[in-house]
């Protein structure tokens, strides 16, 4: 889905149409999946305990 928005094949307002819901709560859960997926790398480079 963060796909298909970052190559602008769907926009955040069609997918807030599809779910019933608002842009922000879209904006949010974006904003959530990324710092999800950060930590999910930074706690990977940081396994060998290299950090």
């Amino acid at each position: 889905m963060l796909n298909a928005i970052m190559l602008k094949e769907i926009t955040i307002k069609e997918l807030a149409d599809q779910y019933d819901v608002s842009t922000r709560t879209i904006q949010l859960k974006i904003k959530k999946l990324s710092y999800q997926f950060l930590l999910i790398i930074i706690g990977a480079s940081c396994f060998g305990g290299s950090c």
